[in-house]
């Protein structure tokens, strides 16, 4: 299948991270957006965990239709609490986001395709060639970057219902061998469960989930950079992911901040796009430096340091 490219026609690439640039671009009734997504029906997730925190102040009534539950957690060791302030999270749900962008303005079209050829203006697939004014590249890194934030995503169907009603975050203390360095429990229904394990400059290996404990679904490998870095011009727009929370990572803010950033670009002109994602990456960087920098701390120390670094002084 070929489409000719339409006047004002935007092809997004990703999952849940497309569906949050998608959301601020479809307010835009001079708009069509195509989203590709390249996950397999198994891998779509019933949503994301995100920290509230680190979503944009802007336009957040665009969020509370697709944002279905918020918790204020802590993060605990060996069974203690450390003295640490809440994290605020909340869980992004993918099939709300999916029906919000069918009741925007712009046309929107989610297509389940798998890219093979990426250019500005254009992206081959299994299932033909899609050409658009622009082409946004919003799929989740998977590089392995120097000093990235390592996410392995695990959904679990257990064989009982769970006792979890807010999500529990462990930082694992000292070296275990494996190189995460804190497990998530994230309830993502009664008797499902995301088990996220992250890891601060190294890969780390999979997780063992017990047979008893129920059935993988399936897992995803990510890693997040820690400072945003946007893509050249000449090159596919690609949105400018960024970890500003090293305990947790997420794509999610920064896709939505691109969103917002892109929306506001009166032309699709390229220059025009990357200029704006620039400006993103500027503000982001000034506004969380000190931040960032903890990060930067964060992935050199030894694990058997990092509760300590994380209490106050």
């Amino acid at each position: 299948m070929s489409t000719a490219a339409a006047s004002r026609h935007v092809l997004i690439l990703g999952g849940v991270p497309a569906l949050m640039v998608a959301l601020p671009l479809a307010a835009r009734s001079d708009l069509h957006i195509t989203i590709i997504d390249d996950r397999p029906s198994g891998e779509q997730q019933a949503g994301v965990f995100v920290s509230a925190d680190d979503l944009p102040d802007e336009h957040e009534g665009l969020l509370d239709s697709i944002v279905v539950a918020r918790w204020g957690t802590v993060i605990h060791s060996a069974g203690a609490e450390i003295a640490q302030p809440h994290r605020r999270i909340c869980f992004v749900q993918e099939a709300q986001a999916r029906a919000e962008l069918a009741q925007m303005p712009a046309c929107v079209t989610l297509v389940a395709a798998t890219p093979k050829d990426v250019d500005p203006h254009r992206v081959s697939t299994d299932r033909g060639t899609f050409s658009a004014d622009a082409v946004i590249d919003a799929r989740d890194p998977q590089a392995i970057e120097p000093g990235g934030v390592h996410v392995l995503t695990c959904a679990v169907a257990l064989a009982r219902p769970h006792i979890l009603r807010e999500p529990v975050l462990v930082d694992t203390g000292t070296a275990t061998g494996t190189g995460w360095s804190f497990y998530q429990y994230l309830p993502a229904g009664p008797t499902h469960l995301q088990i996220r394990a992250v890891g601060h400059g190294r890969p780390g290996r999979p997780i063992a989930i017990a047979l008893d404990e129920g059935r993988l679904l399936h897992s995803h490998r990510s890693c997040v950079p820690l400072v945003p870095v946007p893509s050249d011009t000449g090159m596919p727009i690609k949105v400018p992911f960024g970890c500003p929370d090293p305990i947790f990572p997420s794509t999610i803010p920064m896709a939505y901040a691109s969103g917002i950033a892109l929306a506001a670009v009166p032309s699709l002109a390229e220059a025009d796009l990357h200029a704006a994602l620039r400006d993103l990456c500027d503000r982001e960087i000034g506004r969380r430096s000190r931040h960032m920098q903890d990060c930067r701390e964060l992935a050199a120390i030894e694990p058997i340091e990092r509760s300590g670094y994380l209490s106050p002084s």
